[in-house]
């Protein structure tokens, strides 16, 4: 499982990459009136899915032997994980399909579509994999590998519901492919260019992540387990707020295509409003009952512990957070995504420091491994809350200037 989550990892980093450009190019051409131009803007993103999708899809299931070898020398390991992996290597196509088409989408304000194939995509899922692991009737138990062709069915049948979408759009979508059919080799470029420090972002989260874990180790297995337990409480807490976030980053890319500086703030205010509202009472609940909360996935008396002091210190993070999403979600929109990237980065830098200091003094433990975390976060949210002051008095100051109607590749920056 550690093994598939690094690669799943640089496929989240790549679908934000080009999630992320493809958001600020689309919604500001759509805020400024150029429907007609979208179309041609939406097939550069298409073609750079498409190609990357199954390149990393062709690569997982070549390399699938190699990799699994890199990490057992196990037979049966082996054995199973090649066969796990050669089909599971082509949900990374579908992944990142589903995940860039979904940013692309929501740029010209469809949050629906979206919504409904990834529930869609669930839903199958969580049907086909008893039917297939263990099968059921005429269906033979695949063990492994049924997990792996249940996600890959499921995943494909909400890209095909994409695909029909695309090329045969209802209502006037204004995402459609259609001719001519061309490469713009500079507009795929200024995508990359606003979107890879997005996707940069995420394996900075990621490296974090696993140097916590790394850390943790050497804590024993309650350790792991409690902030494992954690986790899984602040990652959903946090969902609403990335829901509001992502409104944002369609409702300011727009707005700056339209010249419209002053909804952009309102926007951004109303996004701090109901992210630091529901992180301040989420953190409520936690804190209230963070035992009881604990006790629900492990009856451990000392994962219980510790993931209760979890919830208690880490989990308080959730309100400062809520300066870096929207200011996260808004720089997508503006099509300004390095600032984002250092935060994180200072946020990773911090959390290094003060693991490399507590241990020189002795004093590391899993409770200061807690602190350091949440210590990170409040940088990561300073440095976050300076950007929000600087778009807010200088790049909002001035509506930018309406670009060439002739320049396919206008706008982003």
């Amino acid at each position: 499982m550690k093994t598939l989550r690094r690669l799943l990892f640089l496929v989240l980093a790549l679908g934000q990459a080009l999630g992320t450009g493809s958001l600020a190019m689309l919604a500001q051409a759509y805020g400024r009136g150029e429907r007609d131009r979208v179309p041609a803007m939406f097939q550069q993103t298409v073609w750079l899915t498409l190609a990357m999708g199954m390149a990393f899809a062709a690569a997982g299931s070549a390399l699938s032997g190699p990799y699994i070898r890199a990490f057992s020398d196990d037979p049966d390991v082996i054995r199973e994980g090649m066969a796990f992996f050669r089909v599971y290597s082509f949900t990374f196509f579908t992944q990142l399909v589903m995940i860039a088409f979904s940013y692309c989408f929501r740029a010209v304000g469809d949050f629906i579509t979206p919504t409904k194939l990834f529930a869609t995509s669930l839903v199958l899922n969580l049907a086909l994999d008893p039917l297939l692991i263990f099968g059921l009737g005429p269906v033979p138990a695949l063990g492994l590998v049924g997990a792996a062709i249940a996600t890959l069915i499921a995943q494909s049948i909400a890209v095909l519901i994409y695909a029909w979408r695309i090329v045969a759009p209802h209502g006037g979508h204004v995402l459609v492919l259609r001719r001519p059919f061309t490469l713009n080799w500079r507009l795929m470029g200024r995508i990359a260019r606003i979107g890879s420090p997005s996707g940069l972002q995420y394996v900075l989260f990621s490296a974090m992540m696993m140097i916590t874990y790394r850390y943790l180790a050497g804590f024993g297995a309650a350790a792991t387990a409690a902030v494992g337990i954690g986790l899984r409480f602040t990652q959903s807490a946090v969902m609403p707020g990335i829901a509001i976030g992502a409104a944002v980053a369609s409702l300011t890319g727009q707005s700056w295509g339209a010249r419209q500086p002053a909804r952009i703030k309102a926007g951004i205010v109303w996004g701090l409003i109901y992210t630091v509202g529901l992180g301040a009472a989420e953190y409520a609940l936690l804190a209230a009952a963070p035992r009881f909360g604990v006790s629900l996935f492990a009856s451990d008396p000392e994962i219980v512990h510790l993931g209760a002091l979890n919830l208690l210190i880490c989990g308080a993070f959730l309100v400062p957070n809520a300066i870096g999403i929207v200011t996260t979600f808004a720089s997508q929109g503006l099509g300004r995504t390095y600032a984002p990237m250092l935060a994180v980065a200072v946020r990773l830098a911090c959390f290094v420091l003060f693991l490399n200091l507590l241990e020189r003094s002795g004093d590391l433990s899993v409770v200061a491994i807690y602190w350091a975390t949440i210590a990170a976060f409040v940088a990561d949210s300073l440095v976050m809350a300076a950007v929000l002051a600087i778009f807010w008095t200088r790049v909002l100051k001035t509506p930018p200037a309406v670009p060439a109607a002739a320049n396919p590749a206008a706008g982003g920056d």
